[in-house]
This record gives structure tokens, sequence and C-alpha cells, in this order.
């Protein structure tokens, strides 16, 4: 019974997560512009690099290795995926909890 109850916590934000990430991560209203997730390990210089390789860089998020890019060719999503970011997002969801204030 100790255990269940050490485990509660993480297990709930582990369940909270698997409800906001998918609305998180719906397609984003603007093609053009779209947030990548890099991996946490990547150094800065690495994580801007690769994302100015996908597009103009528009603002870092609230997490040092998520990235906004604008790609005037309507396809930052794949642009991302192919500079090496885990995953993208759509950034308008984003703006609400990751944002750097």
């Amino acid at each position: 019974m100790k255990l269940l109850r050490a485990w509660a916590p993480a297990a709930s934000l582990f369940a909270l997560s698997l409800l906001v990430l998918p609305a998180l991560s719906q397609a984003a209203p603007d093609p053009r512009v779209v947030a990548g997730v890099y991996p946490p390990w990547w150094g800065g210089a690495e994580i801007l690099k690769a994302a100015g390789e996908a597009g103009a860089i528009i603002r870092l998020g609230g997490l040092p290795f998520i990235v906004v890019v604008r790609s005037e060719a309507g396809d930052a999503a794949a642009r991302l995926s192919a500079s090496g970011s885990l995953f993208t997002l759509n950034p308008l969801g984003l703006a609400g909890c990751l944002a750097r204030l």
C-alpha cells in the first residue's frame, strides 16, 4: 500500500500528460509557424543551429529545447523533423504554459 501511495503522484502526472499532449500537438492553424521540441541533451547552440536550418526562429519556448520557427514554404513541421526535432507542437497551445515571461 505504501508503494502504491508513493507512486500515485507520478502516475497522476503521467495520466494527465497523456490527456494534455495530444491537445498541444494538434496541427497548427498556420502550417508556416510550428514549435519544435529538440532533444533535451543537445546544447543550446546545436538546437539553435538545427532550428535555424528549419526556418526563421521566432522565439524560444519556456524550456531551452523548444523553438518556434516560421517557414514561408508552409512546411515548418517537416523541416523541423528533418533538422532533428523529436516532435512538433502547435505553438498557440504552448503559449499558455510554456512561453517565457
